[in-house]
């Protein structure tokens, strides 16, 4: 997909259209690989975001869950992704206003969700930490 997004950038490094230099090439190949890293950490900046939602919608929101996934390792966002889930968990989940049934569903969401995310459950245990404490 990434072609399709950035292929203008062959355009401006190659402007003659008739030769490719080398230095005109690995330009481009620089560039390219910058403009593919920026994408990556801008859309696991969003899904990060989404996070709470796309657990809570969980099996459907598997495909996001993947893309993320994907996303995560080739960018260094995990501990932005701990972070924003943690705050999320805890302002829109851990209140006295909801009902301890929707905690315990979310939860298990949660860790199937995770689970797909990260198969070492190092997030799960993490980002969960304060679910678990709200329980006991």
């Amino acid at each position: 997909w990434i072609e399709k997004v950035i292929g203008w950038l062959s355009k401006v490094f190659l402007q003659d259209g008739t030769t490719t230099t080398p230095e005109s090439s690995s330009t481009l190949k620089r560039w390219r690989c910058h403009v593919q890293r920026f994408f990556y950490r801008l859309y696991a900046s969003m899904r990060i975001d989404e996070l709470f939602s796309i657990i809570r919608d969980f099996p459907d929101s598997k495909p996001a869950i993947e893309d993320l996934k994907f996303c995560l390792e080739r960018t260094n966002q995990r501990q932005q992704l701990l972070s924003c889930l943690k705050m999320a968990l805890e302002t829109r989940l851990l209140h006295p206003g909801v009902n301890t049934s929707d905690i315990i569903t979310l939860y298990i969401s949660a860790i199937k969700a995770l689970r797909e995310l990260d198969p070492s459950m190092v997030i799960l245990e993490v980002a969960c930490e304060p679910i678990r404490k709200y329980l006991r």
